[in-house]
């Protein structure tokens, strides 16, 4: 489920599975799916969030920190894929959710 948070549960997640990995647990191992997975959570927190009418300071603010969040997480990904992770290789949909995001945010400045 979505809720207000699951961009900050997402990320728990990620940072359980990766220090599993660590543990040695290879199933556990973090993929491209599981961070798009994460990229989604933290875009679903955003439209939930824009539902509830806060100053509009406040909701750019808040959708500056998504839009940041979303492309750290590709960011990463990208990162371990060029390092030779091929588990890691972003989407085309992975792409689109945060350029989108991105492209949002820029609407919103102006």
């Amino acid at each position: 489920g979505g809720g207000e948070d699951a961009g900050q549960r997402a990320d728990v997640f990620l940072k359980k599975m990766e220090q599993l990995y660590i543990k040695g647990d290879n199933a556990a191992k973090p993929n491209a799916i599981a961070y798009t997975a994460a990229i989604k959570a933290w875009i679903s927190t955003g439209k939930r969030r824009e539902s509830n009418k806060e100053t509009a300071n406040e909701e750019e603010d808040y959708l500056k920190t998504i839009a940041t969040r979303a492309e750290e997480l590709m960011m990463r990904m990208c990162l371990q894929y060029l390092a030779g992770d091929r588990s890691m290789k972003p989407s085309k949909v992975t792409f689109d959710l945060v350029s989108e995001t991105l492209r949002g945010v820029n609407d919103q400045e102006g």
